[in-house]
């Protein structure tokens, strides 16, 4: 029989949470059901997200595999209240994806990032400082605190890249992000230097749009694009910025743009 249930990105992280405990413990599949009492296909199930995972069976299988109290509790009234936004939700043949909500669960599913930026550099190659830097301009008040949540995101994202399966990043920078200084010299020296190693890996594709290729597509808008292994994509024009970087007869590098006599450097 079809099976219609369509997990959040929140269920999809129970799934994968419960995954983590039975591989960290060296366990098989068909070991942890025995300890647990399931069968195969249902923990299989649980671990896909290719059911609803109940407060009661993560509890069993937490305590099988020895995790302890507190997280297994975490988990268990984390998948609650998943159950009850998907209750929300009824009569609805996908559920929804929101932004607000899942956002820090999309590095996990994403298999192909693309992304434009114009004045800052991207998101996902940022330093802790160049951020900091960033939002002290914005709300200086609020800036400590809202960098500590934007590093573990970063951080999540930039784990993938060197996974066995990595995920791939195309994108494009603009020539002023890379001379804007941000935050200081030794901020941006350090900003540029980070950039030019994550260059390097074979699954990063970094080019930069030169001030000479005049208009182009998008211009003044960051544009996002990202492909996953499901149904969960943002699309945008950062193509069509991506195609003309590449045709661009002054599109450099960014380790070439990075060796010119930007002001940090001086």
């Amino acid at each position: 029989m079809l099976n219609r249930f369509h997990p959040t990105m929140l269920e999809r992280a129970i799934g994968r949470t419960l995954a983590g405990w039975r591989r960290e413990r060296g366990l098989s599949l068909a070991e942890a059901g025995r300890r647990v009492g399931f069968s195969t296909a249902k923990l299989s199930m649980m671990e896909n997200a290719l059911q609803p995972s109940a407060q009661v069976d993560i509890m069993a299988v937490g305590y099988a595999c020895g995790v302890p109290t507190p997280e297994w509790q975490l988990l268990g009234e984390t998948a609650m209240w998943a159950a009850q936004r998907r209750q929300s939700l009824l009569g609805e043949d996908r559920v929804r994806f929101d932004p607000a909500q899942d956002a820090s669960q999309i590095h996990a599913h994403v298999s192909h990032l693309r992304a434009f930026q114009g004045e800052l550099i991207p998101a996902i190659f940022r330093t802790s400082d160049y951020t900091l830097a960033i939002l002290k301009a914005d709300d200086p008040l609020r800036a400590a605190v809202i960098a500590e949540q934007r590093n573990q995101a970063r951080g999540a994202w930039q784990a993938r890249l060197y996974e066995r399966e990595p995920l791939v990043v195309e994108t494009v920078v603009s020539e002023a992000a890379l001379k804007q200084v941000v935050g200081g010299p030794r901020t941006m020296s350090a900003q540029l230097v980070h950039l030019i190693e994550n260059s390097e890996l074979p699954n990063v594709t970094i080019q930069v749009l030169p001030h000479d290729a005049g208009a182009y597509p998008a211009m003044g808008f960051p544009s996002p694009c990202c492909r996953s292994h499901t149904n969960c994509t943002m699309t945008s024009c950062t193509s069509r910025v991506s195609a003309e970087a590449s045709t661009s007869r002054t599109s450099t590098t960014v380790g070439a743009a990075r060796r010119s006599s930007f002001p940090c450097n001086r």
